[in-house]
């Protein structure tokens, strides 16, 4: 499929569903004389009507382009509107779910159960590939464990996060627990850590795992991490803009950021992405002039198995994304 950038997309949904036949050709006189119509004014009947999609209808359509299916939600927290399609439906969330894992690190300093000074000494079996570069460092190195949750928001390394994932338990079943039991406690009960990353000697064989992988949630429920993040409300609001600050300074552009106005003044954008080879997806909170705008995309079945940011789904999120703001801070 030929790569569109984000106007261009915009360009062939007003020439697929906008317009209308017939109209007049002029044409000018060769010598002097007046303009005059070479073809005469089309009756009523056979002028179409302009169509005007619906955000809805123009997000099926970029999903339809892509070959992908969508999971959406977001919320101008300023005015209330929203817009939601499949918002509901659990998703595998892969990297997005490292958001939730750092947000149950820090609430477990806050209730005294870890420290945040702790600092542990990671060894070659904590090394696994995927996303970050610790896994490239030789030796064993001592980190603070407050360091390790910010790379696994910034850098969304792998390491870092199986190793703060650690310090929830003595087995995957209660560190995972402990994850999800926060979640619950914020009322994210779609929002399920199930396995570490990349650590298939710790995997669950639940039917959940099989199905899901490392993690799951919906558009709805990361969209409403989101706005509690921006309330204060998980943890504290020092922790909670403490875990907006490490979104701002997430390292991955290619998706939500893709087609955003980055450089305008006023514009923050606070995103933790997500992918595997089937799904691509970002989500967080974006601020613009009077606007606060929550958002979840997540693009999954996707054929297109390109390990390039030319990849289907990655520009399919980044299109949505952008069309979301559009049309929630116009």
């Amino acid at each position: 499929m030929k790569t569109l950038s984000y106007l261009s997309a915009v360009v062939v949904l007003s020439g697929m569903f906008t317009g209308c036949s017939g109209g007049q050709e002029t044409t000018k006189p060769k010598t002097g004389g007046t303009w005059t119509s070479t073809t005469e004014s089309p009756s009523d009947s056979t002028i179409k009507p302009v169509i005007e999609l619906t955000i809805e209808e123009k997000i099926a359509s970029i999903a339809d382009q892509y070959q992908v299916k969508v999971g959406v939600l977001a919320r101008n927290l300023k005015s209330g509107k929203s817009i939601a399609i499949n918002s509901r439906e659990r998703i595998p969330v892969t990297s997005m779910i490292k958001v939730p894992v750092v947000a149950a690190w820090y609430q477990a300093v806050n209730d005294g159960l870890l420290k945040a000074d702790a600092k542990t000494t990671l060894s070659p079996k904590d090394k696994v590939a995927g996303s970050g570069d610790i896994q490239f460092l030789d030796g064993n190195y001592a980190f603070l464990l407050s360091d390790l949750a910010k790379l696994t928001i910034i850098a969304s390394d792998n390491v870092a996060t199986n190793v703060v994932i650690d310090q929830f338990g003595k087995d995957i079943q209660s560190q995972t627990g402990y994850v999800n039991e926060v979640m619950a406690k914020y009322g994210l009960t779609d929002t399920k850590l199930l396995n570490k990353f990349l650590r298939y000697d710790t995997k669950s064989n639940s039917d959940e795992s099989k199905n899901f992988g490392v993690a799951y949630s919906t558009a709805a429920d990361l969209t409403t991490l989101a706005e509690k993040l921006y309330k204060g409300e998980i943890v504290s609001q020092e922790v909670s803009d403490q875990i907006l600050t490490l979104m701002r300074n997430s390292n991955d552009d290619t998706m939500a950021p893709r087609f955003m106005p980055v450089d305008s003044p006023g514009f923050s954008l606070a995103h933790r992405s997500g992918g595997t080879f089937k799904l691509k997806g970002d989500f967080g909170l974006i601020l613009f002039q009077d606007h606060v705008v929550s958002f979840a995309v997540i693009c999954e079945n996707q054929a297109d198995e390109k390990k390039t940011i030319e990849n289907n789904g990655i520009i399919a999120t980044g299109i949505i994304t952008k069309m979301l703001f559009d049309e929630l801070t116009r």
